[in-house]
């Protein structure tokens, strides 16, 4: 029957063909989309409040202060100070190993072997 038709109007039914073709084939895509727009939606806000939940539990964990915190801020602060005294009276010069041992096996006992 298609063979009986004008050129022109074979044509112009090609085109509405493809028309229609296309129209089903956006409109799929358009129930994809809205579909998973659906299903994915409620599990974004789902986590999206959670991980809110969570930030705000974790800065107020951070808010929080120890007990007796202050008394380890002092022993830390006398601490790091005698450090520091101890850097500065350290007057001894260093004398390498080898001539540390050196000296101490000249000084040992006659009995004593090593």
């Amino acid at each position: 029957m298609i063979n009986l038709l004008p050129q022109h109007e074979k044509k112009k039914l090609r085109k509405e063909f493809y028309q229609r073709y296309g129209v089903v084939i956006l409109t799929v895509v358009l129930i994809c989309e809205a579909s998973l727009f659906v299903v994915l939606v409620p599990s974004y806000l789902l986590l999206n409040s959670s991980v809110s939940d969570l930030t705000q539990k974790l800065d107020q964990k951070k808010k929080e202060v120890l007990p007796g915190g202050d008394l380890a801020q002092n022993q830390l602060n006398t601490i790091t100070s005698e450090i520091a005294l101890l850097k500065q009276g350290g007057t001894i010069a260093e004398t390498p190993p080898t001539q540390l041992l050196t000296s101490l096996l000249a000084q040992k006992p006659d009995g004593v072997s090593v």
